[in-house]
Order: structure tokens, then C-alpha cells, then sequence
């Protein structure tokens, strides 16, 4: 799936990549940073799984770390 996200998004810059464990702690270091919104493009089409995923072990991670 990494190939597949670079080939799609990898020129757009900010690519994140990796378990839902992995995108939860960049998002978040970047919410302690200050960044207040975040725009996603899923390389998956946002599969319902993936969007479930993402609700339930992303988001709720990256609010904690002080994203508004």
C-alpha cells in the first residue's frame, strides 16, 4: 500500500504512511505542533474498514494530543 500512497500522493509532500499506530503518533505530533486541520486522501478509496479504522484508533489519539 505504501507504493501504491507514494505513486498517488507522493508529490503532494506531507505523505504518512504505515499502521493506524504509526498515522495516529505523526498526526498527533503534529497537533502538539499547532496544526489544526488536517486534509486526508486515503490510497484505499476511504474503504468503510478504513474510515472505521481511522474513527476508532486514529482520531480518537490525535484529540487527545490537543487537535481542535
Amino acid at each position: 500500500m505504501t507504493e501504491v500512497a507514494r505513486r498517488r500522493f507522493g508529490s503532494w509532500g506531507g505523505l504518512i504512511t504505515g499502521t493506524a499506530e504509526r498515522v495516529a503518533q505523526e498526526l498527533a505530533g503534529q497537533a502538539g505542533r499547532g496544526v489544526e486541520r488536517f486534509y486526508l486522501q486515503f490510497s484505499d478509496f476511504a474503504a468503510p474498514e478504513t474510515l472505521e479504522r481511522f474513527g476508532a484508533e486514529v482520531i480518537p489519539a490525535v484529540t487527545g494530543a490537543g487537535a481542535r
